[in-house]
């Protein structure tokens, strides 16, 4: 398990479990068994409009698996004119994206190169609050009423792996894909929360 930095760490504010969008749950629905399975890679989630051109309307849902832009399913999007959000509509900078981190983008994909724009990044974590309870030898800890699988490619963030999270003094962020049926989440990205 290895420790890879964000562009920042700055987290949002509010310490309770994420709603999903509409668009999300939408989604969740219809992939739900790609999201079930969907450890440290992609929740592939995409939607598409015609055009004729080679330019494809996308909605695509998954995690960051590399920068040099943002690529997310194996697009790589440029996000040079995206607006960046929080699952709570607030502002955030490109600098706040981090490896790991779930995001729903909404661009335009070159069907032939395989490259897209970004309009919009929207951040979408699934849990922020306290830790109940560790299970190092499982990889997992319990928060909010929810089991948290971790995995050898789940990304750290302000923390090297499961030694750095007590029980009822760690607070964390977690992205990363539910299965909702057994109230287990597998971690894409984990992050301490410092304030």
């Amino acid at each position: 398990m290895t420790s890879t930095p964000s562009r920042s760490s700055t987290p949002p504010t509010a310490c309770e479990p994420r709603r999903p969008s509409r668009r999300r749950a939408l989604g969740g629905l219809s992939g739900l068994g790609l999201l079930a399975a969907g450890c440290g890679g992609s929740g592939d989630l995409a939607g598409v409009g015609s055009g004729g051109t080679g330019q494809i309307a996308s909605f695509s849902l998954g995690a960051i698996s590399g920068f040099g832009s943002i690529i997310v399913n194996g697009i790589k999007f440029d996000d040079s004119a995206a607006t960046v959000t929080d699952d709570r509509g607030e502002r955030r900078d490109l600098g706040q994206l981090g490896i790991g981190m779930v995001v729903e983008i909404e661009g335009d994909v070159d069907d032939a190169s395989g490259r897209g724009n970004a309009r919009s990044v929207r951040i979408v974590s699934e849990l922020r609050g306290p830790v109940r309870s560790v299970n190092r030898a499982a990889g997992q800890f319990t928060a909010l009423g929810l089991t948290i699988q971790t995995t050898a490619s789940t990304v750290w963030g302000g923390l090297r792996d499961l030694t750095g999270i007590t029980p009822g003094t760690s607070i964390v962020e977690v992205w990363g894909f539910a299965d909702r049926d057994n109230r287990v989440l597998s971690a894409t990205r984990i992050e301490a929360v410092t304030s």
